[in-house]
């Protein structure tokens, strides 16, 4: 499936923009969502590159009490701006005996995201307010329609289309993230040190 969204650092404050949501969109539901990043020494594309970007992740999920492993695979511009990802993903039984399992395959845990999300829903988008622990407050809009056969213009399209609806909505958004929280924590932790 294609995953096609985009991800702004949130200017408006978040319980204003959760009642802007709530009026506009639809509230789902809020839920703790913890993510592991695996990593291995021999699979290039899972590891970031110079400029601390990742072209693929390999992914464990905890999103309440359901648990899922996910693979994606990013696809790019020519200017290196993120356009989508392939993303395949499943339910596993037990978060724990995966986590063995990727140790026991030699895969090391690259980063872990701690995130607080608020998810809202109508036809088109689902839009998903998230505090991120360490990160801070940013706001995400995805198109929830069949992607199946989208070209590249018509992802750029879609793409247009989400952030129109953003601005018709009121919500003051920071820059275009073009990383996802994973390279946002990767290159924090690198400036750390």
């Amino acid at each position: 499936m294609k995953e096609i969204e985009i991800l702004y650092t949130l200017q408006t404050d978040i319980e204003v923009a959760k009642k802007l949501l709530t009026e506009k969109v639809g509230f789902v539901e809020e839920i703790i969502v913890h993510d592991w990043y695996y990593a291995r020494h021999d699979i290039k594309d899972l590891l970031p590159d110079e400029e601390g970007r990742l072209h693929s992740a390999l992914r464990l999920r905890k999103k309440g009490n359901e648990h899922y492993i996910t693979y994606k695979n990013d696809h790019f511009d020519n200017n290196e701006t993120w356009l989508f990802s392939d993303e395949h993903e499943t339910l596993v039984g037990d978060i724990l005996v995966m986590r063995d399992i990727f140790s026991k395959l030699l895969f090391t845990e690259l980063v872990q995201v701690l995130n607080k999300k608020f998810y809202y829903q109508n036809d088109n988008y689902e839009i998903v307010l998230e505090d991120v622990f360490s990160l801070g407050h940013f706001i995400e809009i995805e198109f929830k329609g069949d992607t199946k056969n989208l070209s590249y213009d018509d992802i750029q399209k879609k793409k247009e289309e989400m952030r129109l609806f953003l601005k018709l909505i009121g919500i003051e958004t920071g820059e275009e993230m073009n990383a996802g929280k994973p390279e946002l924590l990767l290159q924090k932790n690198k400036e750390r040190k």
